[in-house]
């Protein structure tokens, strides 16, 4: 019944309080793309079909220690791995309760955040599961074209991500193009640059609806 997912609008879910069991996760995973539990922890870079219904999280709660759910956010940069975090209500007046963080606890999950620029990406769940499973699924394949163009394309894409997502691939950087900048056009015809590593690979976010051809610019 996947084809069912998605039917509320709602591509994910969030348990009540966290609680789940086997029969909820049966019955959530055939309308949403994926659920949140209240089992704390980082998401494995790949996850398995049955493990986009159980995700892991992150929530703020008394007595807000932000230097714990930050080790958390760096566990998952040092592993490539994703992590949800979730905040309920903050003050600005600093007070506390059950469900509401002060707001100087709250900046310093951001300042933290802020350092790490570079090293961390902020999507939303539904944006995240929809990469995890498009890239999962993806076939990548590189023809080089008069040895001047590279011609790069996804497919294997579940239809449903097909047109909303990209993929980030890794490319090796021919030699002749060594020194020049590079740029990549998109199926749209869009013109951008192209990111480099630091071993100098290319670094190309592909969209997963079209062939894109990259080159070098004298």
């Amino acid at each position: 019944m996947s084809h069912l997912r998605g039917i509320s609008g709602v591509p994910s879910f969030s348990f009540p309080f966290g609680l789940f069991d086997d029969s909820s996760r049966r019955i959530v995973s055939q309308y949403h793309l994926s659920a949140r539990t209240g089992v704390w922890g980082v998401n494995a870079d790949s996850l398995r079909e049955e493990e986009f219904s159980a995700l892991r999280a992150i929530g703020a709660s008394p007595p807000f220690d932000m230097d714990a759910i930050n080790g958390f956010v760096q566990e998952a940069a040092d592993t490539r791995g994703w992590i949800i975090v979730y905040f309920h209500s903050i003050d600005r007046q600093n007070r506390s309760g059950p469900n509401t963080i002060p707001l100087f606890k709250f900046r310093k999950h951001l300042d933290f955040r802020q350092r790490k620029e570079g090293r961390i990406v902020d999507s939303t769940q539904r944006q995240v599961t929809a990469y995890a499973r498009a890239r999962q699924a993806a076939r990548i394949s590189c023809v080089r074209r008069n040895t001047d163009i590279l011609e790069v394309r996804l497919d294997g894409i579940p239809r449903m991500h097909a047109d909303r997502t990209w993929i980030s691939v890794r490319l090796s950087l021919p030699a002749a193009w060594i020194g020049h900048e590079i740029v990549m056009k998109r199926p749209t015809g869009r013109m951008e640059k192209i990111r480099r590593s630091a071993d100098s690979s290319l670094l190309v976010d592909i969209p997963t609806n079209g062939t894109s051809s990259i080159f070098a610019v004298e």
